[in-house]
């Protein structure tokens, strides 16, 4: 399974940019020859998305098992993202 996690570290990669078709054997690895599960069709690995809270983010721990953190670029007026509703 892949971990995404929000984060507000420089170094966090715009949410637009991130892989989210990722082509995997049938133990779930990464198959990078495109071959997918040898009968020419592809599967997905399972993604999982952490978002962080509001005032804390995510924790150290977090950050360090996800395979990748991200942002989410915020537009307009908006001052934070409500997840409840979103």
């Amino acid at each position: 399974c892949l971990i995404y996690a929000s984060d507000l570290n420089p170094n966090a990669m715009d949410v637009r940019d991130l892989t989210w078709d990722v082509d995997c054997d049938a133990n779930g690895n990464d198959n990078d020859d495109g071959g997918g599960d040898g009968d020419g069709g592809k599967e997905q690995r399972p993604i999982c998305i952490v978002m962080g809270n509001e005032d804390r983010g995510i924790s150290d721990e977090m950050r360090e098992l996800a395979d990748e953190t991200f942002y989410l670029p915020m537009c307009g007026f908006a001052e934070s993202f409500n997840l409840s509703v979103a």
